[in-house]
């Protein structure tokens, strides 16, 4: 699933996604559902502050992946936080941003798009300062078995963590 957006395509698919958020917000004001919107202001502060700092991690294809990759079109729906600054390493950008879209193919091509299906990233820094970029997926895969050979990685990647069952599973990606 390479894309190569132009201006044209980024700026239509923000400005529908800021559409889809007023629209929330103004249909929650007519309701007089106040706590609601004050919720949903509360979720776009926060999510712009994740974007901020994902944008800051020196990583650019990495930034430009998770920030778009809810217009990708995949069968799940992605989410990221980022647990702290990540100062980030530009010199695997490439390396990791790679790894990450054979990954999210793999995936998509395992799951059905019958169930509302989600996959959370989470970064964050070791002790060590290394990068820890953890993945948890909720939904069934068809093939886990598959799925799992993606789990073999060359250094400066190391997996930990791997724990699974039917409908989930959670792995850490650690970059040393």
């Amino acid at each position: 699933m390479e894309t190569k957006w132009t201006t044209v395509e980024l700026l239509r698919h923000a400005r529908h996604d800021w559409l889809n958020k007023i629209q929330l917000i103004k249909g929650n004001m007519a309701l007089g559902k106040m706590d609601r919107v004050s919720g949903l202001v509360d979720e776009i502060i926060i999510e712009a502050q994740q974007e901020a700092k994902i944008s800051n991690m020196n990583m650019p294809m990495l930034s430009e992946l998770l920030l778009t990759g809810k217009w990708l079109h995949y069968k799940f729906h992605i989410t990221y936080e980022i647990m702290d600054d990540i100062k980030g390493y530009p010199e695997l950008d490439e390396l990791i941003t790679n790894w990450m879209k054979k990954f999210f193919n793999e995936v998509n091509r395992q799951i059905e798009a019958l169930d509302i299906l989600h996959l959370t990233i989470l970064l964050s820094k070791t002790d060590e300062d290394s990068l820890k970029i953890g993945f948890d997926f909720q939904g069934p895969v068809n093939n886990k078995e598959e799925l799992i050979k993606m789990f073999q990685v060359k250094e400066p990647l190391k997996i930990s963590g791997i724990t699974e069952d039917i409908n989930s599973f959670y792995f850490e990606i650690t970059v040393r």
